[in-house]
């Protein structure tokens, strides 16, 4: 089948492209092997997304970002700082009216950790679930964005050095069919479903990565991968604690219920993520607990209640009132802040083919991420991925392309076995030793896997291989990357 553009992923960035395309006059199509289209990582944001503070400038939000980054590209952090703020007000507030919270007629704007300043928009500690609601209804309208649920990106198609389309299987099928089209756009979200401590809905499994990297597209700081500080640590999953709390006042407790942070970093609970979830993961090993406590439960309950009720329904959910006791926290993986990467304008080194949201790596964030920073740059790259692609492109392949089968070559289990892995030597803190075993090992599984068929396994394998190879290589320590 021919379109213009194929996007892959309908979290916030492959569906602001939608969006902006399928309002250009683009024939469109979307694809997502979740059930529903809001099923992705946006939807599951809770603290929010930047804007502008009071007295805020993009110099402020600069030297934030680049606090926390460390190694950011100076270049595409001035333009980002410069022009995302003004994407969510064109987009998010005008466009959509998304119903950010409010005071009075001015928004509610919070504080979160690495952050200098209020400059948080935020509806309760759902923003990601509320914005991608609102984008979805307009995408609704467009008809010319055709929607394909639970359809599965198998593998790109690359023809004279150029991406002309991608094999997509139906969940229900044993076959992969060919859609084309002269752009295509990999918005598939993160990694955080190769370790097993995720705060990452499925799946998760850095698909889009495996896909480009066969293909010959350029991958940068994969070693990256930011371990969100607190987790929820129940028998259910690692439920998120957004990073909003901390800085609505929660504050992080050791076994003794004694405060800890100051004796890490100067912001103490405020502090940017890498170094809290270093600092927890070091005092639960000083303590020799399995997890450290936070605790809100000092300011009013009638507030909490309804400043987080997401947090507040599912942490009750699974037998705490965060009111009335102390939270069970550990670190889990949440980000990955590598990726394939692209300029500013979402394009790779492969013609026909860009990348947007966190599976791009676009230099912005460096060596970690700051808070509430990922749906601005999946915003802003969305948007400039979708504005820079010129209408007048219609290029024929000339292929000629049948339906392929689609097989399997381990157990369901071998999942399990690499999240464990993963976890174990490719983790917050990380040790030549073991990143040269998770190398070795999964080298051994990927090359069991024969290339000239389809199997299911193959992309989240290449993917989870290149993390672990990027860590060993690099041996500095540096954000998200820490080598003991």
């Amino acid at each position: 089948m021919q379109y213009d553009c194929i996007i892959i992923g309908t979290g916030l960035s492959g569906s602001i492209a939608a969006y902006i395309l399928g309002k250009r006059g683009f024939r469109v199509a979307l694809f997502s092997s979740q059930k529903n289209i809001s099923d992705s990582n946006s939807s599951h944001a809770q603290g929010g997304i930047v804007y502008r503070g009071e007295g805020d400038s993009p110099e402020l939000l600069f030297h934030d970002i680049m606090r926390a980054g460390q190694i950011c590209d100076r270049k595409a952090l001035l333009d980002f700082t410069i022009r995302a703020p003004l994407f969510v007000e064109e987009f998010l507030i005008r466009e959509l009216n998304v119903p950010f919270d409010r005071i009075d007629k001015n928004f509610s704007l919070a504080l979160e950790g690495g952050h200098s300043m209020p400059r948080i928009l935020h509806c309760c500690d759902r923003t990601g679930k509320i914005i991608m609601t609102y984008l979805a209804q307009a995408l609704e309208k467009i008809s010319n964005v055709q929607l394909f649920l639970q359809h599965q990106a198998l593998e790109l198609i690359k023809h004279n050095d150029r991406c002309v389309g991608v094999w997509i299987r139906k969940q229900t099928s044993a076959y992969a069919y060919p859609f084309f089209a002269p752009e295509t756009i990999l918005a598939t979200g993160g990694v955080g479903r190769l370790f097993c401590h995720t705060t990452n809905p499925l799946p998760s499994l850095g698909e889009g990565i495996g896909m480009a990297a066969h293909i010959g597209a350029e991958l940068a700081g994969l070693e990256y991968v930011q371990f969100h500080p607190t987790a929820l640590y129940s028998s259910k999953d690692r439920f998120l604690i957004s990073e909003a709390m901390r800085g609505a006042g929660a504050r992080l407790f050791d076994v003794s219920r004694q405060p800890f942070m100051h004796q890490y970093h100067e912001q103490k609970d405020l502090a940017p993520r890498d170094i809290v979830a270093k600092a927890i993961l070091q005092q639960m090993n000083r303590d020799q607990t399995d997890h450290v406590w936070l605790s809100i439960c000092h300011q009013d309950s009638a507030y909490l209640r309804k400043r987080f009720p997401w947090i507040y329904e599912q942490c009750m959910q699974r037998g705490f009132d965060l009111t009335q006791e102390d939270l069970p926290v550990v670190p889990a993986a949440h980000y990955h802040v590598g990726g394939i990467r692209v300029d500013s304008c979402g394009c790779t080194n492969i013609q026909g083919l860009r990348a947007a949201g966190e599976v791009a790596f676009s230099g912005i964030h460096g060596a970690n991420r700051l808070a509430s920073t990922s749906l601005l740059e999946a915003l802003y790259l969305g948007v400039l991925a979708a504005q820079n692609i010129p209408m007048e492109e219609k290029i024929e392949n000339g292929l000629n392309l049948s339906r392929k089968k689609v097989r399997r070559h381990f157990s369901p289990s071998i999942i399990q076995t690499v999240q464990n892995m993963m976890w174990q030597n490719v983790g917050v803190k990380r040790s030549k030793e073991k990143l040269f075993l998770a190398v070795e090992q999964l080298s051994f599984l990927y090359e069991q896997l024969p290339m000239h068929d389809f199997f299911v396994e193959r992309n989240f394998l290449k993917t989870a291989y290149l993390i672990a190879l990027a860590a060993y290589s690099n041996p500095k320590s540096c954000g998200c990357h820490f080598v003991e």
